[in-house]
Order: C-alpha cells, then structure tokens, then sequence
C-alpha cells in the first residue's frame, strides 16, 4: 500500500499501545496461572474490573498510574514495535481493506513477543487472535483478487509450519505455543510465496540462534536453558514481508 497508509497503520497501532501494554503485564505469569490484571506492586488494577483485556490502559513510560513503579516493557518500546509491526504488514499488503485488520494482528503479534520474553509462553487467546486476524486477510486478499489457490497456498504453508513445530515440540520438549503461533506465520508467509515460507522459517531459527549465543556468551543463559522463540517468529515474518514486498 501507498506511504500514507503505512503511516495512518503505524499511528492507529501506537494509539493502541496503551492497551497492549495492559494486555502484557496481564498475561506475564507463569503457564497456569490466570492473568493478573493489577499492578505487581500496589496491587490496583491496570485493567478495571470486568473490562478484562479491552478498555486497560498504561502511558508510555510504562509505570503504574496508582504508584509510579514501573511495570511491563521499557519506556517506549513497546509503541515502538507496534508501529514497526503495523506499518511493515500494511505496506507490504495490496489490499487496503485488511488494514485495520493488519493493525489488529500487529497488537497480538506484539503482546506475543514481550509476553514469551517475559514468561516464556504464548497464551491462548493471543494466538487464537493473531490466526483468526491473519485468516480474514487471507480471506480478503482472496476475494479481491488472489483466488482459491492464493488460500490453497496458505493453509498448505500453515500445515507444513505448524507441523514443524509439532515435530520439534516431539523431538526437543518445545512448547504447544509456538505451534499455533507457527499456524499463523506459515498463513501469512504462505500467501506470500513458497520462498517466503522457507525464507521466514530460516531467519527465525537464525534470530533465536544468534540471541541464545549472545546471551551465553554474556553468560546471561547457560546450555539448555529455554530461549523464547515466539518473538523471532514474528520477527523472521515481518523481516521476510519487508524483503520481498
């Protein structure tokens, strides 16, 4: 899409920063356990009661409104990333329609990552709405255009990824998250192209590698222990997006 869609997307997914980050310090907590909407230190709530997951709110330098601590992500980084995340998926889209629907999966992919760098896992309800949202565009880069082997080709790459990951959950006690997670990257890399599929596959086992090196060299992670691959994943398909728009 043209550059003033890309910014309208990026700023419409900063507006929703707030929010996310309400989502974020929800759902950091150990798998299990439900999400605790309140502050870890003053304990009053970041999400109002009964309003669990939509109207929360948190400013950009990340501190609890009610006591002033910081809780979540770095000032910033989260908005950050959102509009990276939402202005690369709508630029590199044909179909303007999916825009906000674009901008919604920015906010999920986003709330993946910085929840499984902080917990280490991927919840449910976040990568059951990142692959509803990614299924609509789908959906409508078919009907305007695509055709059914344009869906064909998605769903396939979907399986083949997602499988993968089944496989490796199998083989090297990986998680169930990254296996619905890898549903919704091999659905928007599949409509892409067969490259792009394999292009994104590789550059997120490339990303984790190199981050678990870095960190054991720092000797901030020893041998065996879990590094957190949702957020390469979202990474390995944005960067593959950007590349072969």
């Amino acid at each position: 899409m043209s550059t003033g869609w890309t910014v309208l997307a990026a700023a419409a997914a900063v507006a929703l920063a707030g929010t996310v980050r309400t989502w974020i310090v929800a759902f950091s907590v150990p798998y299990g356990h439900p999400p605790q909407p309140v502050c870890p230190n003053c304990q009053n709530a970041v999400i109002p009661a009964g309003r669990m997951g939509l109207l929360g709110w948190l400013p950009p330098n990340g501190r609890c409104r009610t006591c002033g601590e910081r809780i979540g992500p770095p000032p910033g980084t989260v908005e950050a990333l959102l509009a990276v995340a939402a202005g690369a998926l709508v630029h590199t889209s044909t179909v303007p329609v999916a825009a906000p629907v674009l901008v919604f999966l920015a906010a999920a992919g986003v709330t993946l990552a910085f929840v499984d760098l902080a917990a280490r896992r991927l919840p449910d309800p976040f990568t059951a709405a990142a692959f509803a949202a990614a299924a609509v565009v789908i959906l409508l880069q078919m009907l305007t255009g695509g055709g059914w082997s344009h869906g064909l080709r998605a769903a396939t790459a979907a399986g083949i990824t997602g499988g993968c990951y089944f496989l490796l959950t199998l083989i090297a006690n990986g998680g169930m998250g990254d296996v619905k997670l890898g549903l919704t990257t091999g659905l928007l890399l599949g409509a892409q192209s067969w490259t792009a599929v394999l292009i994104g596959g590789l550059a997120s086992v490339l990303i984790t590698a190199v981050i678990g090196s870095t960190l054991r060299a720092a000797g901030r992670r020893k041998p065996g222990d879990d590094i957190a691959h949702g957020p390469s994943m979202l990474a390995g398909v944005v960067i593959t997006l950007v590349t072969l728009a």
